[in-house]
């Protein structure tokens, strides 16, 4: 082989490729057809002039990406891009909207509801059992699943974590700030729920609560129970973690995004159909959910934030299986 001083000659018997096959991703970290290229070049007995590794590093930067531009790509597929589009966001936006105009007819409009969701008896196994789609359970069964069954999507977990805290703040401010009292203590009140406001009267007298129920909402009245489950009915809270769970999984698997939309449907019915919340609390809760929820998925830079968590060892080792480490070790 002749060695000249500018450059050298590299016979096809040089086995460039497999070289460039094993040390190759450092420097043409995601063109494939440069490989294939040279390969031709080789097979037609034609040399190949390399000054240094310097020159391989300039034909990888001409063809326009690098290593981290690679996983970002290789990362796009993980999660649907498209969540915080107008299609996805104007049907809960509508809901919300809708479930305030309701408010003013909510006794009467609770009623019919209530009957209709009785008079499904097809649908009652259905409520009985999506109730529980927000459970403790149901959360870890979902990121268990996702840890074991999609290591790929391990590291959009803490994502989900994010989205359900960030919704269930503000569906917790707004509970203890509006007050409104659930449907068994409002339009349905019996006689437990009676003796429960007698007592609660008793000890305290200046409590602005009636025991036939008349009381709808607390707001800023004085001496009013604070953070109490039975006046903290609008906006749902079940509602709005099927919601948020339901844009996750949808974001996560888009081909059935209607199942987990259905699934939440089914939960926020639920909670009218076991008398906790009337529908306008679910139709504004399921919005709020939704909407937090694919804010939260359509942010570039809490996916960045997810991919930098990775690089540190003791987390990343985590979400990284021992192959994944082994090329990253191989490309530093």
């Amino acid at each position: 082989m002749e060695l000249k001083e500018s450059n050298r000659q590299i016979a096809p018997s040089f086995k460039i490729i497999p070289w460039m096959r094993s040390y190759g991703p450092n420097f043409f970290p995601c063109d494939s057809g440069v490989i294939g290229s040279i390969q031709a070049l080789v097979s037609n007995e034609s040399t190949l002039a390399v000054s240094s590794h310097t020159e391989i590093e300039c034909v990888a930067g001409r063809t326009g990406l690098n290593s981290s531009v690679k996983e970002s790509k290789r990362d796009e597929g993980l999660i649907d891009r498209d969540c915080w589009s107008a299609r996805r966001i104007i049907p809960a936006v509508c809901a919300i909207l809708i479930g305030v105009c309701l408010l003013p007819i909510s006794d009467a409009l609770w009623r019919v509801s209530f009957d209709l969701l009785n008079s499904l008896k097809v649908l009652q196994d259905f409520f009985s059992i999506s109730q529980y789609c927000v459970s403790a359970t149901a959360f870890l069964a979902v990121i268990a699943a996702l840890w074991k069954l999609d290591r790929p999507r391990r590291k959009l977990i803490p994502l989900f974590l994010i989205a359900y805290l960030l919704s269930t703040g503000v569906s917790t401010s707004a509970k203890v700030l509006f007050g409104r009292a659930r449907p068994a203590y409002s339009v349905a009140v019996r006689s437990e729920q009676r003796r429960w406001i007698d007592r609660y009267l008793r000890e305290h007298p200046d409590a602005p609560l009636k025991d036939d129920g008349s009381v709808r909402w607390l707001l800023f009245k004085s001496n009013r129970p604070f953070n109490d489950s039975n006046f903290s009915s609008f906006p749902s809270g079940h509602a709005t973690s099927a919601f948020v769970m339901a844009a996750f999984l949808a974001a996560l698997y888009p081909r059935a995004r209607f199942i987990w939309v259905i699934v939440a449907f089914g939960c926020s019915l639920s909670r009218v159909y076991f008398k906790h919340h009337f529908l306008e609390d679910v139709l504004v809760g399921g919005g709020v959910g939704w909407i937090v929820g694919n804010w939260v998925y359509s942010r570039p830079w809490l996916i960045g934030s997810m991919d930098k968590l990775q690089e540190i060892p003791r987390l990343g080792a985590f979400f990284r299986s021992p192959s994944e480490w082994q090329e990253r070790e191989k490309q530093s």
